[in-house]
């Protein structure tokens, strides 16, 4: 290609990047605008109220607060309270659970990447209304949660007892005895109480470790306390921001980590009733229990069925609620009337939460049909020609609209678009990857066959009759798709390319539906991994044929099995439990059995790991890197912050020789051996002893796929007309890195769900990120920013 060729493509990139960063992306990462102003609240509720307390237990999901071995002494009095069985929304962050629950505003996108630092949406919520009055006085205790949000507030007052990531006591001792004297001195009478110790507790040891169980007795205690010293004239909330998964994380959607429980109790509390909510209701109960206006704003329902009040009482209530719910609907909706204030239906504004704006439409559009269009300009030469040049058109646009409509249809089936992302991860890798395999088709009458399952035409095949047997056009596409991303790779490696098929698609077409399918929002990487699983099955029996070294076998062995257990072991929806999850988590030692069993695991490790790089038994260099690995194996069992840093020191100056080393030629391949050991040692100490397990057995075993890639390097002739080769390495550093994720226990693969079996909606899992190498280097009180270094530098 001349240097006009490269011009176009870069200008149509550029364009198509322009497109959605100016007229999408102020849409996703702005804060939205709401309705200002308040609904007065009815007469009866116009006076001085009870006092009103919020408790929120961090991290305390329904599992465990309405477990009677971890919170005895809460359940046997469980017959004093009314219970809410409250749903939080998706993004399971303390910050943002606690921004719902206190203010009733819900959550946007990018308030999850403010967790940290989630300043207060704006606007009014029943707290700030009750502090500009004259019959409260507020007060809130906790963390920097409530602090970002509530801090700057000089009509309220603020304490902060977060005392660090690695207090688990301190902080909630202070928060209790805050709350005790305010009661002593009857200093406030609006309180937020927020006890942080229960998470940081579970990111630490998990939920179904002792140190968590020894937690939740005390705070079971404190809170028990708590409620006998407040006595029966406060309105008491015991609640929490979010649930914990058992390996003690959270942020994701998982439905353990947004089952939560309110139990509330007080004078104006029916005792032993139940109703379920959401947690934005919380705020809405709350300015009814503190007989506050409700602000428009406020996006909740107040729970009527656990209140004492009469059925007219109740009535006016939730006529209230709706008037606000009607002036919210009309903002986000133009104005809209939904319908008269006598007649109430809470599902005319079920979707007023839904603040995707329809501006985001026609720009999407726009790039999706620039992108078309130049695709098929740009790789005209490399198509068919004739009817098949139509054939390929035709079918390259239908692809494309089918993926963008999947996507701009989410509320007609999330699955769906799940399903093709999928197909189109082990098109890619299949098509790509079995180029490089020696393929033996042995029979004739198969043909036919083949013909279909090579083509990609075999979706719509199998979608089809899906849909003839179940009349049911979600079910038709996601099981279709999941048959297809096992019999398409299956039949691609095992037999012939496309030699034998009866419609021969150019490789031009090639092309343009790799850009579709690299491009498609949807896409499910993990799913590469099965089309990797059989190109390393495959190597495997081509090493043998050709008696190709034993140290080629190991690692084309060693790969299968990481591959396999990357796709069998990481499907907890079905299984119950993610093994690669829990093998990470079983990574730091506990007690002297384990220390002794991980350290021969790491020298077991370095062992093979050593004789698959040099193919020999090199003694001399295991002992060297066994040594510093076990040096550094040592900070997960003193765990102290002082031996930490010796152990930086030793990992930079580590470092720094081994990059030194790769650098020069005559000492290339040890300074590559040196900065793998020195890289598995780094890991962990952050990650554990099964992240480094990871990295010194899957760093040489995928020198097999770069190997055979190198087989067919790159020379001046090839071109555009070599697609499969281009995509295959583009593919490389994606399958590497899913493949790595996946074995740490950072991704999820499928689920049952009503369509039958379904790719898990959050592929990659950032909830399940192991917080406690954070504390690496500072064991005792980290900063936040130094957490994040350590746990994301490896």
């Amino acid at each position: 290609m001349t240097t006009k060729q490269y011009l176009a493509p870069i200008v149509v990139i550029t364009l198509l990047i322009l497109i959605p960063l100016i007229f999408v992306a102020p849409n996703v990462y702005s804060a939205t605008e709401h309705p200002a102003g308040v609904v007065e609240q009815p007469e009866f509720l116009q006076g001085p109220s009870n006092k009103f307390i919020l408790i929120i237990l961090d991290g305390v999901g329904t599992d465990v607060m309405l477990d009677d071995e971890m919170m005895p002494e809460l359940n046997s009095r469980l017959s004093e309270y009314s219970v809410l069985r409250v749903t939080t929304g998706p993004l399971t962050l303390s910050a943002t659970c606690v921004k719902e629950m206190m203010t009733g505003v819900p959550n946007d996108p990018v308030d999850g990447l403010n967790n940290f630092d989630l300043n207060h949406p704006g606007g009014v919520d029943p707290w700030l209304l009750a502090a500009e009055s004259p019959q409260h006085d507020v007060i809130m205790i906790g963390s920097y949660v409530m602090g970002n949000m509530y801090d700057a507030e000089s009509s309220l007052d603020f304490i902060y007892t977060f005392k660090g990531h690695s207090d688990y006591y301190e902080g909630d001792d202070e928060t209790y005895d805050l709350v005790v004297s305010i009661n002593e001195n009857n200093s406030h009478n609006t309180i937020a109480a927020h006890f942080s110790g229960p998470d940081k507790v579970g990111h630490t040891w998990g939920i179904d470790s002792v140190e968590y169980a020894e937690k939740m007795i005390d705070i079971d205690k404190k809170i028990v306390q708590l409620v006998d010293i407040l006595g029966d004239d406060w309105n008491i909330i015991i609640t929490a921001d979010h649930g914990m998964t058992e390996s003690g994380t959270h942020g994701s959607a998982e439905q353990v980590t947004r089952d939560v429980r309110a139990l509330i109790k007080g004078p104006d509390i029916k005792p032993q009733t139940s109703q379920d909510a959401h947690q934005r209701d919380i705020s809405a109960l709350t300015a009814a229990l503190i007989h506050q206006p409700f602000p428009v704003q406020l996006n909740g329902q107040i729970p009527l069925d656990i209140l004492v009040y009469d059925d007219s009482q109740k009535a006016a209530i939730e006529q209230w609620n709706w008037q606000a719910a009607q002036q919210r609907y009309a903002f986000f909706n133009g104005g809209d009337v939904v319908t008269s204030n006598d007649e109430i239906n809470w599902e005319l504004v079920s979707d007023e939460t839904k603040f995707d704006s329809n501006s985001n439409t026609l720009p999407a559009l726009l790039t999706w049909v620039v992108g078309v269009l130049f695709c098929l300009y740009f790789f005209r030469p490399q198509m068919a020609v004739g009817r098949m040049f139509a054939l390929e058109v035709v079918t390259f646009v239908t692809f494309v609209s089918i993926l963008v409509y999947s996507q701009n249809r989410l509320d007609f089936s999330a699955m769906i678009p799940r399903g093709l992302g999928a197909a189109c991860a082990v098109y890619l890798a299949s098509t790509a990857l079995s180029q490089y395999i020696r393929n033996e088709h042995k029979s004739q009458d198969s043909k036919p066959i083949i013909s279909i399952l090579l083509s990609p035409i075999v979706i719509p095949y199998l979608i089809g009759l899906c849909f003839m047997l179940t009349l049911d056009v979600s079910k038709s596409v996601v099981i279709g798709t999941m048959v297809w991303v096992v019999t398409y790779p299956l039949y691609k490696f095992q037999f012939s390319n496309n030699s034998t098929a009866k419609v021969q698609f150019s490789e031009g077409f090639y092309w343009i539906m790799a850009i579709a399918c690299l491009t498609f929002s949807g896409i499910r990487l993990w799913f590469m991994l099965i089309p990797m699983f059989f190109f390393a099955v495959k190597s495997f029996k081509d090493y043998r044929r050709t008696m190709i070294s034993l140290s080629d076998n190991i690692q084309t062995i060693i790969l299968s099995l990481l591959l396999f257990i990357s796709i069998i072991f990481v499907n907890n929806r079905i299984t119950g439990f993610h093994v690669m999850n829990r093998l990470l988590r079983m990574g730091w030692p506990v007690d002297i059995i384990s220390t002794i069993l991980l350290s021969l695991l790491i020298l077991a490790a370095i062992y093979l790991s050593n004789m698959i790089a040099k193919q020999t038994n090199d003694l001399p260099s295991i002992a060297r890197y066994g040594g510093f690995t076990i040096l550094c194996y040592l900070s997960l069992v003193f765990e102290s912050s002082n031996y930490d840093r010796l152990i930086i020191l030793a990992l930079t100056i580590a470092y720094v020789y081994a990059i030194k080393t790769t650098f020069a030629s005559e000492k290339s391949s040890q300074g590559q051996q040196v900065l793998k050991f020195v890289v598995a040692s780094h890991i962990m100490v952050i990650w554990g002893v099964w992240a480094a397990i990871v990295v010194l057995l899957m760093l040489p075993c995928v020198t097999v796929m770069l190997s055979k890639f190198s087989v067919q390097s790159m020379t001046p002739d090839i071109g555009l007309t070599s697609p499969k080769m281009f995509v295959a390495m583009a593919l490389t550093p994606w399958m590497i890195w899913i493949l790595w994720w996946t074995l740490l226990g950072q991704v999820n693969g499928v689920q049952t769900c009503v369509e039958g079996i379904c790719p898990h909606p959050r592929e990659l899992d950032l909830g399940r990120v192991q917080v406690r190498g954070g504390y690496f280097g500072d064991r005792v009180n980290p900063n936040l920013y130094w957490m994040i270094t350590m746990i994301s530098m490896p």
